[in-house]
């Protein structure tokens, strides 16, 4: 959904251009056919005339559909990001959690896997106040249900943002794309009812005109049962 509203977006005005030329035509088409029903004498003539003038009135309305519906996709899509929100459940691969020497161990005794340390996370990135950053939830928050999230994605030849949340921070999933700038305001809402209660990363990715990442600002957040 979120790349074919940039593809829309992008080419918005060649778009308008084409359906400008098509409902030219039509229009042609429909003083020509006018012209021909006024000025014909025999019934089987009118009758032909009417069905080109009916035929010309069917383009415009059908162009006229299109322009507005281009506009209302853009309009209500741009205002609000989260029409791009998609859910999903989070998977644990419970084998990253293993030592080699713990696996080897695990298949010669055959006893079943346990988890004994949990996996190894990158350093999260600085977030950038007043360019890029969360200012709810913050670092270490807790949070249930349904969550408005506030931000700011704000930098110089801003494209779009996109915010996607991890129980590793390597495995990510994507919840929302947004194409305005947004300074310390609703990013989007995040249902988390949906997800196992614990610890998750929340991570904002800030793209400029270009496609050309910022470095990603990174919180740790706690969901809690609802």
């Amino acid at each position: 959904m979120a790349d074919i509203y940039q593809f829309i977006k992008l080419a918005e005005t060649y778009i308008y251009v084409f359906i400008g030329l098509i409902s030219f035509i039509y229009f042609r088409k429909l003083i020509m056919a006018l012209g021909e029903f006024k000025n014909s004498i025999f019934g089987l003539e009118k009758d032909h005339a009417r069905t080109h003038i009916i035929s010309a009135v069917g383009g415009l309305l059908l162009m006229l559909i299109a322009a507005v519906g281009v506009f209302i996709f853009i309009t209500v899509s741009g205002d609000n990001p989260s029409i791009f929100t998609i859910q999903k459940t989070p998977k644990i691969d419970l084998s990253a959690t293993l030592t080699p020497m713990d696996t080897q161990a695990i298949i010669a005794e055959g006893t079943q896997p346990s988890i004994l340390e949990p996996p190894q996370v990158m350093d999260a990135p600085s977030c950038q106040p007043g360019v890029i950053e969360w200012t709810s939830p913050q670092e270490g928050a807790e949070i249930r249900g349904k969550v408005e999230l506030k931000g700011t994605a704000n930098i110089e030849n801003f494209g779009f943002y996109k915010y996607e949340y991890s129980v590793d921070q390597i495995n990510w999933n994507a919840l929302v794309v947004g194409t305005k700038i947004v300074t310390n305001d609703i990013l989007g809402v995040w249902d988390t009812s949906l997800l196992v209660p614990g610890d998750y990363y929340l991570r904002l990715v800030v793209y400029d005109n270009q496609e050309n990442s910022m470095p990603p600002c990174v919180v740790k957040i706690n969901i809690l049962l609802e």
